[in-house]
């Protein structure tokens, strides 16, 4: 019997509305009935976002010291930094899926496997932070386990040879998980697995691991995890706490009289460029000059001694304000159809603002 206030949850009544939906399409396609009720029936279910939350790694590492074992401790690692599905994808994960040679792991995905288009086992990296987790559990391990998660594996998984082949793989892990997290002093947070899994994209979103000459888009995300890029933007990204500190920091700083300038921006002409042009030149087709294009710019030796490269002092005028912002606009400045800047931007040892 359902005694929760207030009735249920929407995705809860939208997924059992999709069974419904299914149920009455078999019906028509194998003319039971003519036509479904449901017939061109919508089902858009919104997120459920009062029980969204950014799960800290410093909360997952305090869980993990209170882990029964090393088996445990790498399934709460293998959510956390490696966004594995609830029971199934770990319940499926072999110890030959690992690889430390290649510096990947082989995910078996039962949730995605059954829609077309869709991988059943994808590869993800070795994430750095798996790697004593992994270790550890195969110390602990008997030498003859095929599976990772063994010795806690459920019952009716003990004598299964090859646990592929069934059906349905389930595991009430979080019970048992978020037993671990109290006792480890710590209050439960809602959706205790799945939250975790959506840290460890939101982290990915936020750009972790990335450098700022190795970046990455949604769409390798999308492939890690195992979804399409509008499901990972729709379900999956949180928001941390720090970020509000992160961007308010400067802020007393800024109003007892520091030049915003001196937080934000960058003089010398190797600073300035090298934060700016990163990111201006993956839009390099849309900011065409008339002298053969970006390529021109960036890769010939169109200046000479210390002078900046066009592109450079397009870039420095426009954030001066002598010209207008750099744009995805199909109308060309007059800067953008000469490729050159008003000679006072240019000095010996880099960029200054100009007098007004």
């Amino acid at each position: 019997m359902l005694k929760r206030e207030g009735g249920l949850k929407p995705t809860t009544v939208w997924k059992r509305l999709q069974h419904v939906m299914a149920f009455f399409k078999s019906m028509v396609k194998n003319k039971d009935i003519a036509d479904s009720p449901f017939a061109g029936m919508s089902m858009n279910p919104s997120p459920d976002k009062d029980r969204n939350e950014y799960i800290p790694v410093d909360f997952i590492y305090s869980a993990m010291d209170y882990a029964p074992d090393a088996e445990w401790r790498l399934l709460i690692a293998l959510w956390r930094f490696a966004g594995l599905r609830g029971s199934s994808e770990p319940l499926l994960l072999k110890w030959s899926d690992i690889s430390f040679e290649k510096k990947e792991i082989n995910v078996h995905a039962k949730k995605t496997e059954r829609y077309g288009g869709v991988k059943a086992v994808r590869t993800i990296p070795l994430f750095p932070e798996l790697i004593k987790p992994i270790l550890a559990a195969r110390r602990e391990a008997h030498e003859n386990d095929v599976y990772v998660i063994t010795k806690h594996a459920p019952r009716y998984l003990k004598n299964v040879a090859d646990r592929s082949k069934l059906g349905r793989i389930k595991a009430n892990f979080g019970v048992v998980f978020g037993k671990i997290v109290r006792r480890a002093g710590i209050k439960t947070w809602s959706k205790v697995v799945n939250n975790i899994r959506a840290s460890w994209i939101t982290d990915l979103l936020d750009g972790k691991y990335q450098t700022p000459t190795t970046l990455f888009g949604i769409q390798v995300i999308a492939e890690w995890a195992g979804n399409s890029p509008k499901v990972i933007l729709r379900y999956y990204g949180r928001i941390r706490p720090q970020v509000f500190a992160q961007v308010t920091q400067f802020n007393e700083q800024i109003m007892s009289g520091t030049p915003i300038e001196h937080f934000f921006s960058h003089a010398t002409l190797g600073n300035a460029v090298s934060n700016a042009l990163s990111g201006v030149a993956q839009k390099a087709a849309q900011h065409t000059t008339a002298r053969g294009g970006i390529a021109w710019n960036l890769d010939s030796n169109a200046t000479e001694g210390n002078e900046p490269k066009p592109l450079q002092i397009r870039y420095l005028g426009a954030r001066y304000g002598n010209v207008g912002n750099l744009t995805e606009s199909p109308y060309f400045t007059k800067t953008e159809r000469t490729g050159f800047e008003p000679a006072e931007l240019i000095q010996v040892h880099g960029f200054s603002k100009p007098a007004h």
